[in-house]
This record gives structure tokens, sequence and C-alpha cells, in this order.
């Protein structure tokens, strides 16, 4: 192994092992993509696809037997337009997947939104929730995130069909790449439908994440094709 090399992996074990110890988590995100995979390794990640320039990672959650999931691409358009097409929530039913029936805006106040969505899903009831989203932007101006979670607002609480969904949290982190011309995208997200076998969520998960990534991707880069 070259000596450079050694060094960094070296170093990176040893900011791992200092975090831990704090007793706080590595933001792989914010990795240079060159070392976002030895650091989600490292993380507890499980490297469990790489294909078509979208890598899945999954791992356990503490007290949840439906596994967190993570996906990084690379787009090629800047992180602005990203953004601009995962903030188009009245839009999502355009290029989300089929089990999305419903996505409405609910109310902006400045950077947070509150969104319904209604699920049309196979062989089980149908799921409903509102999700309070949130922007920020990286104070360095290299990137933007959105994240996510449940609403326990009573203004914003939308009867749906089927049964409330039980847990849905998770973010889009959009790194600026190639002279801001490309992002370097990482989707994570944890959810539970409640009341469905666990290894069902899981391998449903696991194929809806990038089949999910890849349709915003080449969504959004053919928004920016000439």
């Amino acid at each position: 192994m070259p000596m450079k090399r050694c060094v960094l992996l070296i170093l990176a074990a040893l900011v791992l092992q200092a975090s831990w110890a704090a007793g706080s988590t590595v933001d792989c995100a914010a990795v240079p993509p060159g070392r976002a995979r030895t650091c989600l390794l490292g993380e507890g990640w499980e490297l469990v696809q790489d294909e078509d320039g979208v890598q899945v990672f999954t791992r356990d959650h503490p007290g949840s037997s439906v596994r967190e999931v993570l996906a990084r691409t690379r787009m090629s358009a800047p992180p602005k337009a990203v953004m601009d097409l995962l903030t188009d929530f009245d839009g999502y039913t355009r290029f989300m997947p089929a089990t999305l029936e419903r996505s409405k805006l609910l109310a902006r106040e400045n950077s947070t939104y509150y969104v319904f969505q209604q699920l049309a899903l196979p062989f089980v009831d149908d799921r409903f929730y509102t999700i309070r989203l949130e922007t920020r932007a990286d104070p360095a101006g290299q990137g933007l995130t959105l994240s996510w979670r449940l609403s326990d607002d009573p203004r914003y609480r939308v009867q749906g069909r089927g049964s409330p969904l039980k847990v849905n949290d998770g973010y889009w982190a959009l790194r600026a790449a190639d002279s801001g011309r490309a992002t370097d995208a990482t989707y994570f997200v944890h959810t539970d439908p409640g009341r469905i076998w666990a290894f069902v969520a899981n391998l449903a998960n696991r194929v809806s994440v990038p089949d999910m990534v890849k349709t915003v991707r080449r969504r959004v880069e053919r928004r920016g094709a000439p």
C-alpha cells in the first residue's frame, strides 16, 4: 500500500475513533467523494448495491427492525437546480414512485414546508402523513440540505386514506462538485409504515430508494439540458 494512502486511512480511522468517543456521528455527506465510502463503512453502513452510478447502503436503526437506507450519486446539475426540483412538492407525483398517489404543499413558513402525502400500497392498507421539511444552506455556499420528519402540528393535520405512517425521517444533502456545475447528492431515509413485516419493508426500501434517486437525477439533468 502506498505510504500516502496508508497515512490517509490511519488519519480517517483516528477521526472516526475520536467522534465515537465523543458520542457523535461523522457527517459522511460532507466528506470528499473519494473517502465517503470509507467513512460510511466506518459508521456502520453496509454497501448493498453499487450500480448505474448509485451506491446504496443500509444499517440497523436502534429500537427498530426496519433499517436505515442511504444512497449517493452525482448529478450533472448544480445544487440549486436539484433543490428546485425537490421543493416542487405538488409536482412529486410526476416523477416519484408510483406508490405516491398525492403530494400537496399545505403551508410554507420561510424555509419550512408542511406537505401532505398519500401512499397507495399493494396488498396492505394505504398510508398517509404530513411531513415538516426544512431547507438549509451551507454558510460557505457549497451545498444545500433538505431534511424532514413527521409533523405533529395540529394546524396541518390531514386525514388520509388507510393508516397514518409510523416513521418518516430523512434528508437530501447536496454538495457542489465540478466547480459548481454538478452535485454530489446524498439521500438518507428511515421510514417504517407500521403493521408490515420488517423484511418486507426493508426489501421495499432497498428497491425503491435507488429507483427514486435515479429518477430525480434523470429528471434534473433533463431540465438542465439545452
